[in-house]
């Protein structure tokens, strides 16, 4: 996984939608393979599952660590 540096998670906590859109562009490939081959899922429920990991993201951005990073709160 990418590591973002502090000014970008920075910008993610002030809820800039660039950055955002970066950080989603960059990431939901990965995450969307990912669990079609650990779970064995269909596109629609792969679907679902991003949709809701990426509204719950958006929705706790303030409470972001910006020295901590994303790193285990995307794999968590």
């Amino acid at each position: 996984m990418k590591l973002y540096d502090t000014s970008f998670l920075q910008r993610l906590q002030q809820r800039e939608d660039a950055a955002f859109a970066q950080l989603y562009n960059e990431t939901v490939d990965t995450f969307f393979r990912y669990l079609k081959v650990t779970y064995f899922l269909d596109n629609g429920e792969i679907d679902d599952i991003l949709s809701t990991f990426y509204v719950k993201l958006w929705e706790n951005l303030k409470r972001l660590d910006v020295k901590t990073g994303l790193s285990s709160r995307m794999r968590t």
